[in-house]
């Protein structure tokens, strides 16, 4: 696993512009899609999770793919917040009660402080922003379990080359992914 290309994910996951976000948001709705293609999504998604716990690497992937994600694409909106003059604290204080409550057990209680979060992130970039927040954690989380089992992925195993696709698909498709070579990661697309 090469830590350091996820890390630079991430970062640039936490610089993301707002239009970049809806527009990965989009894109990673359209990728996990309805009937086939959302089973192939989460087929994708769990042979990757797999294949990194047949290589011991759970742990490590869970916490970047889902604390990391989650947080970049926060400072990514918290910044812009913050360039339109909102305070972002509230937004950043309900999303730490919302992870207290998840980790907590209690249904009434995770469900109470996601509902704050969605408020407060909406008053921080708006209603139409704020439904795309989601699936751009999603598909920045998909892009770093992609990447943290990139050399996981062959062609016979469970864990192909087609999933691991699939998973980076979002990211490629809107912030500019090189095909194919991950050294470079914000080359633009070939316009073959």
């Amino acid at each position: 696993m090469d830590d350091r290309t996820v890390r630079e994910l991430l970062h640039r996951a936490s610089c993301l512009t707002l239009a970049e976000l809806i527009a990965l948001g989009t894109a990673t709705d359209q990728a996990m899609g309805w009937g086939k293609l959302r089973r192939d999504w989460v087929a994708a998604e769990r042979s990757a999770c797999n294949a990194a716990a047949a290589a011991g690497r759970t742990a490590v992937v869970q916490e970047l793919a889902d604390d990391g994600a989650t947080d970049a694409v926060f400072v990514a909106v918290s910044r812009y917040a913050q360039s339109r003059g909102r305070d972002p604290q509230p937004m950043i204080a309900t999303l730490d009660t919302w992870r207290r409550a998840a980790n907590s057990g209690h249904r009434w209680r995770r469900r109470r402080a996601f509902r704050r979060l969605q408020r407060a992130l909406a008053h921080a970039v708006g209603c139409g922003a704020a439904r795309r927040v989601a699936p751009a954690i999603a598909g920045t989380a998909a892009a770093v379990t992609a990447l943290a089992t990139r050399d996981l992925a062959n062609v016979n195993g469970p864990y192909t080359r087609e999933a691991y696709e699939c998973l980076i698909g979002p990211w490629r498709r809107t912030i500019g992914w090189p095909h194919g070579d991950e050294g470079n990661l914000w080359a633009p697309l070939p316009t073959t």
